[in-house]
């Protein structure tokens, strides 16, 4: 354990070394470039989980693992990216990073990169046996095992990234540097022989259209076969945008582990390396529109239904706007009429501005007065009360509204569609306060009439204030 536990000392220090005066522009540089990947990787990713749950043409298990791929893709975007730049900046301004904290961002990263690396070859396995199997494709790959697999690709990430707290951290980057190796080489020789079947099949095709005799394959499964070609090119391009935004960071992790005293010459590299891996999860949306054509045609549906939506908006904001303008002619005339009834508007404004002041000022009194007499009973005092706390808010809301629309309609100025609803709001919930007040103070009294002594008994003053908040 002693060379061991040296070797991780000298990569803490390494990591944690004070920063030279040449690693700021590549700190700051970094730090920007993967905030702005952090926001493009999510919008991306979420965009692409939408318009793949759309996409109906797209086999299912294809669509599982294109999911399960996306998903951590957003991942990386929510937290492996935010905790890199935020170890980023302690570097910048030249804190110590403790060490649990540098193990939980290897822990987040290796977990992500971890699902999408197997994401990434499960995707490729699949695709190899749809063009290896052809019709026995759907019998063997249901959806079901497919779902499997990727809860125990999910569940395996969370393993792996796990040892890096109860492994030591050497161990744990060998552990992981094995498992990246395997990868891909799995991912190598699975496209190496979807190439050769492809190749065989093409051949195939091509002495079929020569001959014009059917061998071993019918019409319908020629056309099969040919969207099995463009799914198995589609995904072999994910695949190759990873391998080149994986394989420098890959590489420089070996020279990592086997240069452990020369980490601070390698730093800068290492920087640039681990955001090249994080935007590989920013180009794999761009690769699913460019490459997958029915994902593609989901998402230009998707945009072209936001269009038509915002355009449906606009018409019905403008035909609002048409609305209030024919309210506004109906009830306070026309830019055109307002000189032959002036008068009229500029009492009204008076009167209402008298009446205004003196509703809030007695009902205000009133609320006091009846707050102030004992001998009302209990269930008439709160009607009484909800009734004038209607009124107060017509005098400090409808009124002044109300008065507000009159002077704009003296100045000849056009109500806007905003102002008018507010003021229709406000006049709709006082007044139909007040009116329902008004017609449960009647009920009340009739019941006080009518039942007389067992008044109390059922009209307590718990469900009179249930009515008053109902109304």
């Amino acid at each position: 354990m002693g060379p061991i536990r040296r070797t991780r000392m000298n990569i803490m220090r390494g990591i944690f070394a004070p920063i030279k005066k040449s690693f700021r522009p590549s700190l700051v540089a970094n730090c920007v470039f993967n905030s702005f990947l952090s926001y493009t990787t999510i919008i991306l990713n979420i965009v692409t989980i939408h318009a793949i749950r759309k996409t109906a043409l797209l086999p299912k298990p294809l669509g599982t693992l294109l999911l399960s791929l996306a998903a951590s893709d957003v991942g990386v975007g929510l937290l492996a990216q935010p905790l890199h730049i935020s170890i980023l900046v302690s570097r910048l301004k030249r804190s110590r990073i403790d060490p649990i904290s540098f193990k939980g961002l290897m822990a987040v990263m290796t977990f992500f990169c971890a699902s999408s690396l197997f994401n990434v070859v499960t995707i490729s396995v699949d695709r190899f046996l749809a063009v290896h199997l052809h019709l026995r494709y759907q019998e063997l790959v249901t959806h079901k095992r497919v779902i499997a697999a990727v809860i125990s690709i999910w569940l395996l990430s969370a393993i792996i990234s796990s040892s890096v707290f109860w492994v030591p951290y050497i161990i744990s980057r060998v552990i992981w540097l094995l498992i990246m190796t395997v990868c891909l080489i799995v991912v190598v020789i699975i496209y190496w022989r979807i190439y050769i079947v492809l190749k065989r099949h093409k051949n195939q095709i091509q002495s079929l259209q020569i001959q014009e005799v059917q061998q071993g394959v019918q019409n319908g499964d020629l056309s099969n076969f040919l969207k099995l070609r463009k799914s198995a090119l589609g995904t072999f391009y994910v695949c190759i945008v990873f391998l080149i935004c994986f394989l420098p960071f890959y590489i420089l992790s070996f020279l990592l582990l086997s240069h452990p005293l020369n980490l601070i010459s390698l730093y800068e590299a290492r920087l640039y390396t681990t955001t090249l891996f994080f935007l590989n999860s920013s180009l794999n949306p761009v690769i699913y529109c460019w490459k997958m054509e029915p994902i593609r045609r989901t998402l230009m549906d998707i945009m072209r239904g936001i269009v038509n939506r915002k355009k449906q908006l606009q018409d019905h904001d403008l035909m609002a706007e048409n609305v209030c303008d024919n309210l506004n002619e109906l009830f306070f005339g026309t830019s055109t009429d307002v000189e032959d009834f002036r008068p009229v508007l500029v009492a009204n404004c008076v009167f209402n501005g008298f009446l205004c002041y003196t509703t809030i000022i007695l009902n205000i009194v009133t609320i006091h007065a009846i707050r102030k007499t004992t001998l009302l009973p209990k269930p008439l005092r709160t009607l009484l009360l909800s009734m004038a706390a209607s009124d107060v808010g017509v005098g400090l809301l409808v009124q002044p509204f109300y008065i507000s629309t009159l002077v704009s309609r003296l100045n000849k100025k056009r109500i806007d569609c905003i102002s008018y609803k507010k003021l229709l709001a406000a006049i709709n919930f006082f007044c139909t306060s007040s009116l329902f007040n008004v017609v449960t103070i009647s009920v009340d009294r009739f019941l006080a009439v009518h039942l007389h002594l067992r008044y109390q008994e059922l009209v307590t003053h718990r469900r009179v204030i249930a009515a008053v908040i109902s109304i």
